[in-house]
């Protein structure tokens, strides 16, 4: 009989990792090897598969968010800036996961906070439709924030001036998202800039 050699083995030890251990943690890992073997991200990521869209997805439904954000602002004729924001957040010792969602997702930046936490933010509106998308299919308990921001997406591809159905979508999403700090920007607020051309305060 022959001698097998260890490294032979190596493929029938991976596929009983990742059918045998906890999925999202076996997933984690083993992409996280191949980053590290691959070398750093380079360019766009222009395809992922259906399970890495799944496994951020999950993550997202328990560490992520999506809002929408009306920044006043006197040089525009419709008083504000609208801005769509796509987050994923976790411990800064546990950073490591959110550098593998920001390479498989190919956009959006890390930073800091002085809570303890690391955030990865996507911004803008073309990228944020992308991921969005993306997670659509898989998420489960933010679904209907992936849909209303989605849909607010739709009427700004056609209607850049919307402020009035984006700024009532905004109030629709803080309502699911259970904000504890009282809403400023509101359709309400906003429906009285219109009406009076009052500039809202940036405080």
């Amino acid at each position: 009989m022959g001698v097998v050699h260890s490294r032979n083995l190596l493929p029938s030890i991976a596929i009983c990792l990742v059918t045998l251990a906890k999925i999202g943690e076996t997933l984690y890992h083993l992409y996280r090897w191949s980053y590290l073997s691959t070398g750093q991200y380079r360019g766009k990521v222009s395809f992922m598969n259906k399970t890495t869209s799944a496994y951020i997805a999950g993550f997202f439904d328990g560490d992520g968010s999506v809002r929408i954000q009306l920044q006043p602002r006197k040089n525009s004729s419709l008083g504000y800036r609208i801005r769509i924001i796509v987050s994923f957040a976790q411990k800064s010792e546990h950073g490591e996961g959110l550098k593998w969602i920001r390479k498989q997702l190919g956009i959006g930046y890390i930073y800091s906070r002085n809570d303890g936490m690391d955030e990865l933010k996507v911004e803008g509106f073309e990228s944020c439709e992308r991921v969005l998308k993306m997670l659509s299919p898989y998420v489960q308990f933010k679904k209907e924030h992936v849909k209303l921001v989605l849909k607010a997406l739709s009427i700004l591809k056609v209607k850049s001036n919307a402020i009035l159905e984006i700024s009532e979508i905004s109030d629709q999403l803080s309502k699911i998202n259970y904000a504890t700090t009282k809403k400023k920007h509101t359709n309400e607020a906003v429906r009285e800039f219109l009406s009076k051309k009052i500039y809202p305060r940036n405080d």
